[in-house]
């Protein structure tokens, strides 16, 4: 068996490229073999004559022929490679070799994994730590670098407390991997300055060995001069929302600031605890692109979950290697922006007037090609300029941080209106009753932690809770919360953090949690506050399918947040109906049946505190369908 290897999974335009055959195994082939060989690569995008290349014998790592691709434009292309296997007698045989597709870039990117599989197909380099070399032959055949790991601060602090012993270590690599991550450097302390000089000593021992390590971020002389040594600087952004955003930025601006801007990518964790959706995933992808356009890719933090495999290709594609068009307007001057890495055809600008209204002038750019720009003026009665979209042709980046969302339109109402009728047409529970069996859970200090409501099995049918809360004091912190339970967990939580933004005073911002029997959780998290003594009308739904979805409307049945469908893939059955808080000295859940309303308050920590949220639950009803 015969393989196509290509020596960067992204090439770039105007920097050479290896390409070779080779045995499946990395092995020579068996003595004897003649083969006869040629490479091909063809455009994907364009209609241009195929590029043939010379093939030259070749004995490097199992490699029988090799040649050198210099790409002149980006986009993707086809990598072929025609063989023919001479026998001995003079008979010739053609070999079948499978073509690879590579994406060719107009400056270096990285996409760096901890962890991924094979499917993954946007790929520069990962961590390979298997016993046999098995797994980095594959991944360098794909042009991805395979990578060891290594440890910073952790080794630092267990004997290898000195940048000699640290070099050392870190150059001691396995000949089949490209070189190393490092796990980790903190934010610029003492011992990151003696990792940075660690860092100039390997290099000055390994030229070509790649340097990956990871920060907190980036500061100090030392530690900067041993990351300019570095190949990729990976930061740690590890977020699960949008209240983090700044923390992504934040982090990644230092190492731009170091002066690290063409080598440096925020790390972003993907899965249960951080990103878990393709939804949250590309607004996180949009928002970077939109606010830090230069930053040459991402990592990510730890594996990639097999649901999100397909989502991290497809952001990476869209928002990264298509045409990514951007419009900006400064004074009378519109300008137009193409930071993506494939040439943007028929791009389409319009302008709007001060109502929000298209005017009858708009302007027609037949080609934009990777990181130019163009400058328009801005046509008489104009305030605004808005790319048309055209999925089929480039991506339009226009990022709005979700504080700045528009309300919901009279149609968004009317829909989620709509559903929310259909969801509570169905048959109604009412668990709060004087006969209600509640059991109280506590922690060892005997502080009130949660409460517990039987409900029948839902069975993993479609099932939803609805119930109005009027927060009755909102001092800072503390956190209240609803859910239904069982095999798994549906949960909408209520409270106010230190990193809430867009709220006034102390208001607790709700947010809905699911967690599917396969304990993978997922969340929404809303831009709204619950004001103080005011009652909001809370809907949460499972559909029984694989999503879920949380309302919050108010008395006078505006929508105020519509998480809109969630995805819940892992199965979910409830049986119990829960209620929690911050335990703490005063916490408590009381019900008061005669009313079917619960009272519930929660603090910040295990001593008593002033600071507490206390909520009152009314018209608690469970829905099923009928």
């Amino acid at each position: 068996e015969l393989r196509l290897g290509v020596e960067r999974a992204l090439p770039v335009v105007g920097q050479p490229c290896r390409l070779w055959i080779a045995t499946e195994d990395g092995k020579r082939p068996p003595q004897g073999s003649d083969y006869a060989i040629a490479f091909r690569i063809v455009a994907e995008q364009t209609h241009a004559v195929a590029r043939d290349l010379p093939a030259h014998s070749e004995s490097e790592g199992g490699a029988i022929a090799s040649s050198s691709w210099t790409p002149l434009q980006t986009g993707w292309f086809q990598v072929n490679a025609k063989v023919t296997r001479r026998a001995g007698n003079g008979d010739s045989q053609p070999v079948k070799v499978t073509p690879l597709r590579v994406f060719v870039a107009s400056r270096t990117l990285h996409f760096n994994y901890w962890q991924c599989r094979p499917e993954q197909r946007l790929v520069t380099s990962v961590m390979d730590n298997r016993a046999t070399a098995d797994g980095a032959v594959h991944w360098k055949q794909r042009g991805v670098r395979p990578l060891d790991w290594k440890g910073g601060q952790w080794h630092w602090a267990r004997g290898y407390g000195s940048p000699e012993k640290m070099a050392a270590l870190w150059t001691k690599v396995a000949p089949e991997r490209d070189g190393i991550v490092i796990d980790e450097f903190g934010g610029g302390d003492d011992v990151d300055q003696q990792l940075g000089t660690a860092l100039v000593l390997a290099r000055s021992r390994k030229p070509t060995m790649f340097l990956a390590p990871y920060c907190l971020s980036v500061g100090g002389k030392q530690m900067t001069d041993g990351f300019r040594q570095a190949n990729l600087v990976l930061v740690e952004t590890y977020t699960p929302d949008w209240r983090w955003d700044g923390f992504i930025t934040g982090r990644w601006q230092t190492a731009v600031d170091a002066g690290l801007t063409n080598k440096s990518v925020a790390v972003l964790g993907v899965g249960s605890q951080w990103i878990g959706t393709e939804k949250e995933l590309r607004r996180v992808f949009r928002m970077v692109r939109a606010t830090c356009p230069k930053m040459p890719g991402f990592g990510f933090f730890p594996d990639i979950p097999p649901r999100l495999t397909k989502a991290v290709d497809s952001a990476i594609e869209d928002y990264f290697l298509r045409p990514v068009v951007t419009v900006r307007v400064r004074g009378r001057r519109v300008t137009v922006h193409n930071i993506g890495e494939t040439v943007a055809q028929r791009v389409d600008v319009g302008f709007v007037d001060s109502a929000g209204k298209r005017i009858s002038s708009s302007k027609y750019i037949a080609q934009l090609k990777p990181w130019t720009e163009l400058t328009l003026d801005l046509p008489e009665g104009a305030v605004a300029a808005v790319i048309e979209p055209a999925p089929d042709r480039y991506t339009t980046l226009a990022y709005i941080p979700p504080l700045q969302q528009p309300e919901l339109t009279g149609k968004q109402q009317r829909e989620a209106l709509a559903f929310q009728r259909r969801v509570l047409s169905g048959n109604v529970l009412l668990p709060l009753k004087p006969d209600t069996k509640w059991s109280l859970v506590r922690t060892d200090d005997q502080h009130v932690r949660s409460a517990t409501v039987p409900l029948p099995d839902s069975r993993g049918a479609a099932v939803a809770v609805s119930f109005e809360v009027c927060p009755r004091r909102c001092w800072f912190y503390g956190h209240n919360s609803v859910s239904l339970v069982g095999e798994g967990e549906l949960t909408l939580t209520w409270a106010r953090q230190d990193h809430d933004a867009g709220l006034e005073g102390n208001q607790p911002r709700p947010w809905l949690v699911f967690r599917g029997r396969d304990k993978y959780m997922v969340r929404d998290v809303s831009t709204i506050g619950f004001r103080e003594n005011e009652t909001f009308h809370v809907l949460m739904s499972y559909d029984g399918r694989g999503t879920v979805r949380a309302m919050v409307t108010d008395r006078q049945e505006t929508v105020l947040w519509d998480s809109g469908p969630v995805p819940a893939d892992g199965g979910f059955r409830c049986n119990q109906l829960r209620f929690d808080v911050n335990p703490y000295p005063r916490s408590e859940i009381r019900l008061e049946a005669a009313q079917s309303k619960v009272l519930m308050r929660g603090g910040n920590g295990k001593a008593d505190s002033p600071y507490s949220l206390e909520s009152e639950i009314s018209n608690l009803k469970v829905v099923s369908p009928k």
